[in-house]
């Protein structure tokens, strides 16, 4: 079963990149901007309106309003861990970052698009953590989040994984 999660989401990716997406338009000199639906505009506001609402919950410590930003069978995939399922259990597992004294989150759209119903977004992050007794940690990485239209309009995050972009410690001898 794990599997197939693991499967799942990054066919998702896979099928979103291959069926017609977009990405935000390149506003450089060189390059005239994309042309956008207003649909697909709509739907890279919502995405952009979920990091927000990630970060600004992750900053003030709330994890159970992270996790609102899920659907109920929602998956994070968070770095060296298990496949986390679910809305509470992933309030749980971010509740796991915040009491490490996650803080200063911070998230930079690469790319995104949409197909129908469905949405993606690929970025980097960068966020702090001062676990008691241990010396400050300035992490940064790299993220996909996957997304889904509810039947009441609004986006809710359906995946998302996240890792470190920085080197694994040395092996201790």
């Amino acid at each position: 079963m794990r599997t197939s999660h693991r499967f799942f989401s990054c066919a998702i990716v896979v099928v979103l990149v291959a069926c017609g997406t977009s990405a935000p338009p390149d506003t450089s000199s060189e390059n005239a901007p994309a042309a956008m639906s207003a649909d697909e505009a709509a739907v890279l506001e919502a995405l952009e309106q979920i990091d927000l609402q990630w970060e600004q919950a992750a900053n003030r410590g709330d994890a159970a309003g992270i996790a609102s930003l899920y659907t109920d069978d929602g998956v994070l995939l968070p770095p060296n861990s298990e496949i986390v399922q679910g809305q509470a259990n992933i309030q749980q597992a971010l509740q796991a970052f915040i009491d490490a004294g996650m803080t200063n989150v911070d998230f930079t759209r690469v790319a995104a698009g949409t197909s129908g119903d469905l949405a993606y977004e690929i970025g980097r992050y960068s966020l702090d953590l001062r676990p008691q007794g241990a010396a400050p940690i300035t992490d940064i990485g790299k993220y996909v989040i996957v997304a889904r239209r509810q039947s009441d309009g609004t986006w809710r995050l359906i995946a998302d994984i996240f890792n470190t972009s920085q080197p694994p410690a040395p092996p201790q001898r």
